[in-house]
């Protein structure tokens, strides 16, 4: 398959830009941690090549020689980084440029992520899935996408699937947190009735697995087949920048694809069926524990 990925990325360096909004400075792109960012938008974009990318070999030590692994898994991974102005750290990052294609505008950086999403408008017609993540995420499962290829070959292509994101850690109590727990039913209900078929059942390897419908459908990310994408676009609202659902980078992550389908997570049982990592500790860590 040909995936289109866009990831907006934003890192605000100098004093004079903090002009951005309080609810922007909750989010890593103002936390000013040069190490820890770089190594985010690194492993976001490595992940991709490395687990569902065409880069992969097998090592032959009887005849010193390397031959391809996985050609049955591997997908032609496109990525384009969004960004605006000076405000980044792909040069920190050392991203070889034949992995990603920097797309530079001048907007809000806030709104960078809509402006990702037109990325993909732009190109349709070119790939089997386009997709969205934010620049902190990372995909380990070679899995990833056989897994929604089947989901909507069982359910058809009104339903998305989106991930259950999660951290984790070596020294808290837990080891691996999902981050993406309810929200109160009010905070959506303008956008989504999760009572409409609220789970799906079925079953995987000879296990069952369930799909509900969460009261939060925020993963930082999306994956839409090609008919998806094409009919998302048709919709009215698609180009106008709408911030209700939380705020600017959730909306943009979640608020459109909650507005046209029925969004899907794994149930909390197998959640780890369909995930991803987000790779930064900032949520885990606000976790304490009276034995610690």
């Amino acid at each position: 398959m040909r995936l289109l990925v866009v990831i907006p990325h934003y890192f605000r360096r100098s004093e004079e830009e903090k002009t951005t909004s309080d609810l922007a400075n909750r989010h890593g792109s103002t936390s000013g941690q040069v190490a820890a960012r770089t190594h985010s938008l690194r492993r976001c974009i490595h992940s991709l090549h490395q687990s569902v990318g065409n880069s992969q070999a097998i090592i032959r030590h009887v005849d010193r020689r390397v031959e391809p692994a996985n050609e049955a898994y591997r997908h032609e991974v496109h990525i384009v980084v969004v960004t605006t102005g000076g405000s980044h750290l792909i040069e920190q990052a050392k991203i070889s440029e034949n992995l990603i294609h920097q797309f530079s505008v001048e907007d809000n950086p806030q709104h960078l992520g809509f402006l990702a999403q037109r990325v993909l408008r732009d190109r349709w017609g070119n790939y089997d899935y386009y997709c969205y993540m934010e620049d902190d995420l990372a995909i380990e499962d070679p899995w990833f996408f056989e897994k929604l290829r089947w989901f909507n070959s069982y359910v058809g292509d009104e339903k998305v699937l989106l991930p259950q994101r999660f951290e984790r850690s070596e020294d808290h109590r837990y080891k691996k947190v999902y981050l993406d727990g309810d929200l109160a039913k009010r905070v959506t209900e303008p956008f989504q009735n999760i009572d409409e078929m609220p789970e799906l059942k079925s079953e995987v390897l000879g296990r069952p697995v369930r799909f509900t419908r969460p009261s939060n459908p925020h993963s930082g990310c999306f994956f839409l087949n090609a008919n998806q994408m094409r009919h998302w676009i048709d919709q009215p609202y698609f180009e106008p920048i709408d911030t209700s659902f939380i705020g600017p980078l959730e909306s943009a992550a979640t608020l459109g694809v909650m507005k046209t389908f029925n969004i899907y997570k794994p149930a909390l049982e197998n959640a780890s069926f369909f995930e991803i990592e987000h790779a930064d500790r900032r949520f885990i860590s606000l976790i304490r524990f009276a034995d610690q």
